[in-house]
């Protein structure tokens, strides 16, 4: 706030003034809610520059109050316990005058002339509640201001009566807290009060009234008791009233009609009194009598009719001034929603009940239209204050909302049902709660890839240690194969050089005997021993060493190994075979083992 060294009343201060169309002082007259200045004149003031100068009595008025509320100053700083500067300041377009501020600007004070209806808005000295909330409209509004302009915490509202010897005679005070919805309220009016100062026309001088033209008088008749009236004076009598009837206009059109039905109905009641009083006069029955009845009833038949054209005209001009009203504002928003293609105001349910309200207990026309050009300045201003308030909540979600406009398709209900904080919050969590889903939704999605990727590895790994196991598989069945073409070699090979040797043996033993028998003579013929049998084996005794095998002989052919007789039912097998059989079957059981690996693998 730009602070100002000016004294309120000065030359300086009302040049101060001039400068700025928001002043607090004006802002209930803005508002129309003045008790003491009407909005059309406030507007002709600020169109013309000049401003009407106060009367002798207003003056007188004005300077108890700075007196008073120099006296009261000391009272509201020890209420306040800070010290209290009265100054000017102004923020922006708006312009204020404190009757005190302290240093800090924190704390402000209004004071104003006692009254009993202050009295009756600031009770007690309670001051726990709101009791600022309580007073005139009006004192609220220029408070209101002035917490805008200097952005004070808090005014204290003082109201005091002193005597002319500066002694307190009476004093009540509260506290008055800022207001939003007052606040909205009178920026949204200065607007709107700038709007229509621009499209002001000055009113020309003013036409006279319209005033009526008075019937004729009926003539006079001078009835005493006991006398009677000639017909000649009957006759005129009546032709008079015939041509008074003849002269009210039929239709009323315009103020002069309207005005002139409106003196000869309050003449024909003149007249009809007046009629009453002649036959009230008569004495006896006459021509004169049967003429007043008759004329009687000429006059009152027109003054019903009259009397209703005139009722029906009041009527319709009040229909007419409300019209107008209404016309004006739904005009109003016609030009708003022209500028706001996305969004649509729309006209209160209740306007065309307020514009009939308002006239209520109206008498004339210009009352009429000065509370109907006030309502209108309440429907202008608040339409334009929703405008303000729907523009920057389009704004904002215009901003807030690029690339997420598909989260928002009900933005206009928010855009109608949320102040703009709420619309901020409500547009950031819808914002943030998309992105924390997609985020999941990403999380989710990676997880999932990473688990394929993981399981195609574990696939891969396991189809690489199938591919090795089948290749070792493969290995060690080759190798397999070799040892056992190996082992089949070098059986077949011992088998030979056994077979070599014996055969060996046998040519070595037979060459020995040879040589005993038949290169050498003995004088006694040397008898040999026998040779010894080889031992024999059952085939009983054969399973029960390699028990719990079992086979049969049948078996043992299978694996090339056969008896070499039979005792009875037992089948005998050379006890050298036992080997062999054991070797061949560490032959089947190695390929067997070798199989069972390489399916495994």
């Amino acid at each position: 706030m730009i602070t100002y060294d000016l004294i309120q009343g000065s030359k300086e201060w009302s040049l101060h003034r001039s400068k700025f169309l928001r002043n607090a002082s004006d802002t209930p007259a803005m508002l129309g809610i003045s008790p003491h200045k009407k909005r059309s004149e406030l507007m002709h003031e600020r169109y013309t520059g000049i401003s009407p100068e106060p009367s002798e009595f207003t003056q007188r008025i004005f300077t108890k109050g700075h007196r008073f509320e120099a006296l009261a100053r000391p009272l509201a700083e020890a209420i306040i316990g800070d010290e209290l500067f009265p100054c000017i300041g102004s923020l922006g377009e708006f312009s204020a005058s404190f009757d005190g501020l302290t240093m800090c600007e924190q704390s402000a004070f209004e004071h104003k002339t006692l009254t009993d209806q202050l009295r009756v808005s600031i009770p007690t000295d309670d001051h726990s509640a709101n009791i600022g909330a309580a007073l005139p409209e009006y004192y609220r509004a220029q408070m209101e201001h002035q917490a805008l302009v200097s952005n004070a915490n808090h005014v204290l509202f003082m109201a005091s009566v002193w005597d002319d010897n500066d002694a307190l005679i009476e004093e009540r005070h509260c506290y008055y807290l800022p207001d939003p919805v007052m606040r909205a309220r009178i920026v949204a009016g200065w607007v709107q009060f700038e709007k229509d100062l621009l499209e002001y026309v000055p009113p020309a001088a003013l036409p006279a009234p319209a005033v009526g033209v008075a019937p004729d008088q009926l003539p006079a008749l001078l009835i005493e008791p006991g006398t009677e009236i000639t017909q000649a004076q009957c006759d005129a009598f009546e032709f008079a009233v015939d041509r008074i009837i003849a002269s009210v206009p039929k239709a009323l059109v315009t103020d002069v009609d309207f005005e002139t039905a409106a003196l000869v109905v309050k003449s024909f009641v003149e007249s009809e009194s007046k009629i009453a009083e002649y036959q009230a006069a008569l004495q006896k029955q006459n021509p004169a009598l049967v003429m007043f009845i008759r004329v009687d009833a000429k006059i009152s038949a027109m003054r019903l009719t009259l009397k209703k054209l005139v009722d029906a005209r009041k009527e319709a001009r009040k229909i007419e001034i409300a019209q107008s009203g209404i016309d004006d504002v739904q005009a109003h928003y016609k030009a708003i929603n022209a500028g706001m293609p996305k969004y649509k105001l729309d006209l209160p349910g209740t306007l065309r009940t307020d514009m009939g309200m308002c006239l209520r207990s109206l008498k004339t026309v210009s009352t009429m239209q000065e509370a109907v050009r006030n309502k209108v300045a309440d429907y202008k201003s608040a339409a334009s204050q929703r405008e303000i308030e729907i523009r920057s909540r389009l704004d904002e979600f215009a901003i807030a909302c690029v690339g997420f406009e598909f989260l928002f398709t009900d933005w206009v209900d928010l855009i109608t049902s949320k102040n703009l904080e709420d619309l901020r919050n409500c547009i950031a969590a819808r914002i943030v709660s998309y992105k924390a889903v997609q985020a999941e939704k990403l999380r989710v999605e990676a997880e999932q890839k990473a688990l394929n990727e993981q399981r195609i590895a574990e696939r891969k790994k396991a189809a690489d240690a199938e591919l090795e196991r089948r290749e070792l598989f493969d290995k060690h069945r080759a190798e397999a194969a070799r040892i056992n073409a190996e082992a089949n070699e070098l059986r077949l090979q011992a088998e030979h050089e056994e077979a070599a040797q014996k055969i060996a043996a046998d040519a070595a033993e037979t060459e020995r005997l040879r040589q005993v028998y038949f290169t050498q003579p003995s004088p006694h013929l040397a008898v040999l021993p026998p040779r010894p049998p080889e031992p024999r084996i059952k085939l009983g005794d054969i399973t029960a060493r390699l028990a719990p095998i079992q086979f049969t002989a049948a078996d043992l052919a299978a694996l090339g190994i056969h008896h070499v007789e039979v005792d009875r039912a037992a089948k005998l097998y050379e006890a050298s075979d036992f080997f062999r059989i054991c070797t061949a079957l560490e032959t089947v059981i190695f390929k067997a083992k070798t199989a069972v690996i390489m399916v495994r693998l």
